[in-house]
Parts: C-alpha cells; sequence; structure tokens
C-alpha cells in the first residue's frame, strides 16, 4: 500500500444510488480519496480524482454541468476535468487559491439545483465546506467525517480528520442526513444521523486511537 498514487487507474465505483455514485480513483492508496457525483439538471462533480473509467461512467448519467471543491486542500483534479468537460469549477466564498479554470464562487446553493452548501470549518487551521440535499437528506463532505481507517477511532464506524478532534465540526449536528457520503472511504447509509452525531459528540475521546490508527495505517499500511 501506498499513501498517493500519481498515475491513472482504474476507479472502483461506490455509494451508488438513483440520485448519482461515489469513486475511489485509486483503491491502492492509503488515503482512500474518494469522489462523488450528484445528477440534478447535470452530473455534479465533488472533489474529484480523474480515473481511467470516469468517463464511461458519467455518460451514463448525462453531460458535466460543474465541478465542485469543497476544501481548499482537496482540488485534485478538478481544473484538468473542468478543462476536459468545459464546465465551471464552484467553489465556496471563502476559496481564494487561483485556479486556471473558470471559477464561480457560491455562498447559498449549487446554481441550478437543490444542494445547498454550507462551511463546517472556518479556522485558520482548516475552511471546509459540505453540501446539503434536504429532498433527499443527504450530505457531502470532504474531510471533516469520513470511514477510511486513518481517520477512524477504535469502533468507530465514522472518523473525523485528525485536524477536527478538538474542534469537532458541530455545524454539522443541523442536519439529519440518511446518507452521509465522505471524501475518503465509504459512504454511511444506515442509521447516519446517529452516527454522524455518535461521531462529533464523542470524537475527543477516541483521539488517542484515531491517530495511532492514522499513523500506523499511512505509514506501515
Amino acid at each position: 500500500m501506498v499513501i498517493k498514487i500519481d498515475e491513472l487507474r482504474k476507479a472502483e465505483f461506490i455509494d451508488e444510488w438513483e440520485n448519482g455514485f461515489g469513486w475511489i480513483a485509486k483503491p491502492e492508496e492509503n488515503m482512500m480519496r474518494t469522489s462523488h457525483a450528484f445528477v440534478d439538471d447535470g452530473v455534479y462533480l465533488v472533489d474529484p480524482v480523474d480515473a481511467e473509467n470516469l468517463d464511461d461512467k458519467i455518460s451514463e448519467f448525462g453531460e458535466v454541468g460543474g465541478i465542485i471543491i469543497l476544501f481548499s486542500r482537496h482540488v485534485r483534479d478538478s481544473v484538468e476535468l473542468a478543462g476536459r468537460y468545459d464546465c465551471p469549477v464552484y467553489v465556496p466564498e471563502w476559496f481564494e487559491r487561483e485556479l486556471d479554470a473558470e471559477v464561480r464562487k457560491i455562498s447559498e446553493k449549487v446554481p441550478g439545483t437543490d444542494w445547498e452548501i454550507h462551511t463546517v470549518i472556518n479556522s485558520k487551521v482548516s475552511k471546509e465546506a459540505a453540501l446539503y440535499h434536504r429532498g433527499t437528506k443527504s450530505l457531502i463532505v470532504a474531510d471533516s467525517l469520513g470511514t477510511a481507517r486513518h481517520l477512524c477511532g477504535r469502533g468507530e464506524k465514522l472518523g473525523m480528520s485528525p485536524l477536527y478532534r478538538f474542534n469537532p465540526p458541530h455545524k454539522l449536528l443541523d442536519f439529519e442526513p440518511e446518507r452521509i457520503f465522505c471524501g475518503h472511504g465509504e459512504g454511511v447509509t444506515e442509521n447516519a444521523t446517529e452516527t454522524m452525531k455518535e461521531t462529533i459528540r464523542k470524537g475527543r475521546r477516541k483521539t488517542l486511537s484515531a491517530y495511532f490508527n492514522a499513523f500506523y495505517k499511512m505509514f506501515k499500511g
């Protein structure tokens, strides 16, 4: 196992539902970098990592309407894919990084869709947004929550970024999702709200085991 792979690989498609799908572009990576696509008058790609079989999968759902970046460190392959699909890149209002693409800042909803954008972390260390669809009770997060083993403490089904263990993303408690899609690992589709609440409220107690798991998984494989 390796932390990060640069060359294209065939993605493993996950989290498939009636309004979209997710994919792990390079399953061999320890980080389990995960991206998502939702369909709402076009296909929108969230924090995307490119893959050999991505174009074919997207074509099953329609044309790409835009790329969405939720986290300043999740630019990933957004610029390249925006060029390939000739579409804009949507970013939160606080996003300051310059990109070689058509960038549109959003503060309430992804234009033309019912997906709301909310800032969940706004600190000197990190800034992150999430997407929420009230009609389907679907939540898409970047780094704040995840199921990859390097994010989970002992006994946790859904973990949290080590950066947030001492400052949990309490704003997510405003939502009651039936499904949670993460930026690292497969989503949670059973007891999603209860699982999220437990992770956020008890996250500090799991700090030591989470840090151990992160070190072991990232560097030992």
